[in-house]
């Protein structure tokens, strides 16, 4: 008899109670999730991480105590196993070029509907990273401004880019669209460990520390073009 999976542990940090409610009221309605912690405070958040373990943070920015960047830095500089999704009001690039910088795995505005917020808590929970289309838009935005050519785009601070092989053009774009390196290997129909090398390969090519480093620099170089981030 096959046991059903673990439940996805959530951690709900959110300032405004109503909202907080109402996440947890979407999450109870999948038997996938299981909320074990909720807090309206950056500090209680960091410390209820400690305590708790969550697979999965949601994470606002504005908040008592520490905000939200604060805590998720906290957060993956002591476990960064935990996996962290901003769901926030703020669509500014300032904010998500912050919070990206501090470690989340993915950004979402609170106008996000229910059932993208489920699919993009199991893309994170996959290990894979999810920008929603609003946060994709504007970062593809200030990193290629309208009418510059992908070269043009780059950062002068950027080194060169080393050109990506074949495969690893695939799976970039598999990557930068949430996908696991389990999920790239199903779709490509590649072993597991070769899906590994091909990703490790392409982070030093990118000079990318995560996964979410990468997908953002894949848009500053033009190499999504046309591809969305997000479902």
């Amino acid at each position: 008899m096959n046991s059903s999976p673990a439940p996805i542990c959530v951690l709900l940090v959110e300032d405004h109670p109503l909202v907080r409610w109402a996440l947890a009221s979407l999450l109870a309605q999948h038997n996938r999730f299981l909320v074990v912690g909720q807090t309206d405070n950056g500090e209680q958040a960091v410390l209820l991480a400690a305590k708790l373990k969550p697979d999965l943070v949601l994470m606002d920015i504005d908040l008592r105590g520490i905000d939200g960047i604060t805590a998720t830095s906290r957060i993956k500089q002591f476990w960064p196993a935990i996996r962290v999704l901003a769901l926030t009001a703020f669509a500014e690039e300032s904010h998500v070029v912050a919070m990206l910088a501090a470690g989340a795995d993915g950004y979402c505005t609170k106008w996000i509907e229910g059932r993208q917020l489920i699919s993009a808590m199991e893309v994170l929970h996959r290990g894979g990273v999810y920008l929603d289309a609003e946060v994709a838009g504007k970062l593809a935005s200030l990193v290629k401004p309208a009418g510059e050519s992908p070269a043009a785009a780059a950062a002068p601070s950027l080194p060169p880019l080393p050109k990506l092989t074949a495969a690893e053009q695939k799976i970039l774009r598999l990557l930068a669209t949430g996908h696991s390196n389990k999920d790239i290997a199903d779709k490509l129909r590649l072993p597991h460990g070769t899906v590994k090398f091909h990703v490790r390969s392409i982070l030093t090519k990118l000079g990318a520390d995560n996964r979410t480093t990468a997908a953002v620099r894949a848009l500053q170089e033009g190499l999504t073009e046309n591809l969305p981030l997000s479902d």
